[in-house]
This record gives structure tokens, sequence and C-alpha cells, in this order.
């Protein structure tokens, strides 16, 4: 158990480094209406609204249907979430990750832009499917959570039914090759 707690606190620390260091950079935005441009650094993005900092403003709110992110750490679209193509993609591997963390970090990350995840009904826990929704209802992705151990991430990352491989030791040589 305190293997998989170390485990876990390591993923939540390198995501939590990654994230603020995703949103500490420099950002432009543009007012819709009237077309003015400002600078600042984009602290966050909650699906609605984007959180910006300037020297002049200080931090501001900024909503989506407002103002654009034309050019910097502009991570996501400026289209609203719900006007997003839908997304399917899986997730393979690890069965301590996929079962434990992994669903716990895709409902944070869904909550971080205003959505929901859903977990569908299935008798092999093993092979889950995660829909993430808006706030009305609107399917924005279909997660594929595929937990049969880490030496299937790599095939199925290799093979393309994978967009994310979880290992929960480091990568042979010969699984390197196969990528």
């Amino acid at each position: 158990m305190i293997r998989y707690t170390l485990v876990a606190f390591a993923c939540w620390a390198v995501t939590t480094t990654l994230v603020s260091q995703a949103w500490s950079a420099d950002a432009t935005m543009r007012f819709r209406d009237s077309g003015l441009t400002f600078s600042g650094k984009m602290l966050r993005f909650d699906g609605k609204t984007y959180t910006v900092e300037t020297d002049l403003f200080g931090k501001m709110e900024l909503d989506i249907e407002k103002f654009d992110c034309v050019a910097g750490a502009c991570k996501i679209t400026h289209a609203r979430p719900s006007a997003l193509p839908k997304s399917n993609f899986g997730i393979h591997g690890s069965i301590s990750i996929g079962r434990y963390l992994m669903p716990l970090l895709i409902g944070g990350y869904a909550q971080s832009v205003d959505a929901s995840a859903q977990l569908q009904a299935s008798t092999d826990v093993s092979e889950l499917k995660i829909k993430l929704t808006d706030r009305k209802g609107g399917e924005l992705a279909q997660v594929d959570l595929i937990t049969h151990g880490t030496s299937t991430a790599f095939a199925a990352l290799a093979n393309g039914k994978a967009a994310i491989g979880m290992s929960s030791r480091p990568m042979s040589e010969a699984e390197a090759k196969t990528l």
C-alpha cells in the first residue's frame, strides 16, 4: 500500500508541476467586440473563464464568451468545450495506476474544465469506459480505460489503440524499440 501511495504522490507532484509551468507563461488576449488586445500571465482556465494577471490591470477573470486567447500560453482552444469535436481515445496498461489513480486524474481534469466524468457500467473491471460531458450533458469525450498490465501499455501505444500508456515500471529496451 505504501508503494501505491508513493506512486500516487509522485504522479500528483509531476502533474501539479506541469500544470503550474504551463499556466505561468505569457498569453495575449483579445476582446471580441472591439479587437482590443493585451498581454499577461495565464494563471488558469476552468473551461469558461481565463484567469490572467497583467501589470496594468492586475488579476482579471475573463469570460470565454467575450475573450479569445490569441497567442502565447493558449493551451486550450478558444471554442467553448461544448463546441469542441467529440474525442475518443484509449488509456492502456498498469492495473495499479489504471484502477486507482487514473480515474481520479480523469475526474479531476473534468472538474477543472467544468465538465463531469461518468463511469459507464461494465461487467469487466479491467475494461472501463469513462464519458466526459459538459454541463448540458453534451458528450466531450469517451475514454477507454483498459488495465491488463504494464506490458500492454507499450503494445497499445505501438498499434494506435492507446493515446496514453500507463506503466508502473521502466520500459524495457525491447518495448522501446516497438515504439
